[in-house]
């Protein structure tokens, strides 16, 4: 699909990423525990040496989703795997050629 850039995350994309975090929280009837994690929960995705990293799917250059990765150790490589431990595609842009995930990740 052309329009569709991942990118990791920067600290300029601190505002996006609450929103598009909020969005999915509301969306998946988190509780207010996670709420209240957000700022932790950032910090820790942009931590050099955290193994939790986070992702900006961005459509034609404007935020659309993200995508939490665990970095963790695999019996199959040398190198660290990557497991996706959340995925988030906002709604507006799902209806206009994104994926949207039909159960939660």
């Amino acid at each position: 699909m052309t329009g569709i850039t991942i990118r990791p995350l920067t600290r300029h994309d601190q505002g996006v990423w609450q929103f598009l975090w909020h969005e999915a929280l509301v969306y998946f009837g988190a509780d207010d525990a996670a709420f209240e994690t957000m700022p932790v929960l950032w910090d820790r995705l942009l931590a050099p040496d955290e193994q939790l990293k986070g992702w900006l799917i961005l459509w034609h250059g404007v935020a659309a989703g993200l995508a939490h990765v665990v970095l963790r150790l695999h019996t199959f490589s040398a190198r660290p795997v990557g497991i996706l431990e959340d995925l988030w595609i906002s709604p507006p842009p799902a209806g206009r050629g994104l994926p949207k995930p039909a159960l939660p990740i």
